[in-house]
This record gives structure tokens, sequence and C-alpha cells, in this order.
């Protein structure tokens, strides 16, 4: 009907999530709830150490949760087989060197692996949806260098392409631009934006509150174990917030050559 809005559908549902480490019994975070949408693109923002990592392990079913549940597509993953979570849903992590010296393409075709049967070898599909998830990051002339002979932001797009080539539409992106110049940063987050155009679902965790104004859509700040409201990123990202979160004084301006986006200015106190 025309004029009427086409209804969101929600990918994630998560409800009172806590986690645990099992060693110490110490809570990381507790009473974590929000959904995603599709189409959303999540930037999850916080200090080192305070389990935005874990956070994103836990929805992809890698750690258990103490308590909550995750919905995805409307079913809890507790009663999902890892394939199916895997057919869903993609983790890519944020270090992960092969000790192997895997051609690219051998590397992005491990993301076929939930789409293959036990005894299963890849088929013309398989190559040719590889070879789609390369093109689709830039790294096609990549595809027969050997793993262990490109740079960290090739391989971080690697990683990106190996679970795009998962067909999975939702993307959990553990701090992608971490250790990386920032001509690669700045490819990574271009990527980030294509997949989006592309109907891509994708939560990332990150340490730079820039990248979110420049990628997201919606944001949030996980510290001392509680998840800020989701929203806005321009709402979430204001100077009291960085003080509060980071412990730094920031100033957050405009300048006229990038039109309303906003920018984060550090002030380095000299003593």
């Amino acid at each position: 009907m025309v004029g009427v809005k086409a209804a969101v559908k929600t990918r994630i549902r998560i409800e009172g999530l806590s986690y645990l480490y099992p060693e110490s019994r110490q809570t990381v975070f507790s009473d974590v709830g929000f959904v995603i949408n599709h189409g959303d693109v999540i930037s999850l923002l916080g200090p080192n150490g305070t389990g935005k990592s874990t956070l994103l392990k836990c929805l992809a079913g890698i750690l258990p949760v103490r308590t909550g549940s995750i919905f995805l597509d409307g079913r809890n993953i507790s009663a999902m087989k890892s394939e199916e979570i895997a057919s869903k849903m993609a983790y890519v992590p944020q270090t992960q060197v092969s000790p192997f010296p895997y051609p690219v393409r051998e590397i992005v075709m491990m993301g076929r692996a939930s789409r293959l049967g036990l005894f299963s070898s890849p088929g013309k599909e398989d190559f040719e949806k590889t070879d789609a998830a390369l093109r689709l990051v830039g790294i096609s002339a990549l595809a027969d260098r050997v793993c262990t002979q490109i740079s960290g932001g090739e391989w971080q797009l690697v990683l990106i392409a190996r679970a795009i080539a998962q067909e999975s539409g939702i993307l959990l992106l553990d701090e992608p631009t971490s250790h990386l110049d920032l001509g690669n940063q700045m490819r990574i987050l271009e990527t980030i934006n294509n997949l989006a155009a592309t109907g891509f679902t994708i939560l990332v965790a990150t340490h730079f509150p820039d990248h979110a104004l420049l990628t997201s859509n919606r944001a949030a700040v996980l510290k001392e174990g509680r998840l800020s409201e989701v929203t806005d990123p321009e709402e979430i990202i204001s100077e009291r917030m960085m003080r509060k979160t980071y412990g730094v004084e920031v100033k957050i301006l405009e300048h006229e050559m990038l039109g309303t986006r906003k920018i984060i200015v550090p002030i380095l106190n000299k003593g």
C-alpha cells in the first residue's frame, strides 16, 4: 500500500544477558538487552577490558552466557546448532593470524564450511561465492597470495571476506581497525559502509568513537558491566559521555567542510 512504511525486521534480540569469567567468577556484564534490526550498523564503544569482545562472542554462540537469552531471527540460539548460527551470523575476530601459508582464496573458502556436508568438497557454487566475497571487499588481486605475506589491513579484509562467504547476512566485527595505520583503518570503514549499503547487518566493537560517527546509525557504550541505551551515535557521543567513559577531556566540533558531521578533538593535559 502506498504511504505505508515497511515493518522493520529484528535480526537479533538480547534479553537480560550476563556473563562471568569461569575461573574468577567475576561478572563481566549483566542485564544487557537490546535489539539489532535488519540493516543496522551498531558501534559498541567502551574502554579496554570492559567486555566488548566477550559480548560479541556470546552473541556468536562461542561463549556460554550465565543468564539471559539471545534470539536470532526469533529463535533462541541455545536451541540452534552451530552450523545454523553460522549460516545466519558470522564472527570476525580482532586477531587471528594463520601459522600456515594458505593462499588467501583458501582462507576465504573456509567460510563455506557451514554450507558443506561433513565429507563434502567445495563445488562450483562455493568457488563462485568465494570469488564474489573477494570482489565485494576489493581484494580479488590477493586471491593467490600467501596469507602470511600480506599486510595487517589486507588480512583483516580477508577475514571479513571469509565471513561474507558464509552468506550469513549478519557480521559481528571485533575491533576490525585495531593495530592498523590510518590508510588501512579507512579501507575497513569504507568496506563496512559498502557492506551496509548492500544489506548487511553489522555490530562492531571499536575503541574509536570517530569511527562510529563515520559508519553507524546506532551506538552504545559498555562500561563497568552495564550497557547504555543503544541510540543515535551523535546522541551517545557527547563530551560528557567521552569524559565519563574514557576519563579524558575532548571537544566535539562541527567543521564547515564536513557539513554537519561531528569530529572529536582530544585535549592533551600538559600538566
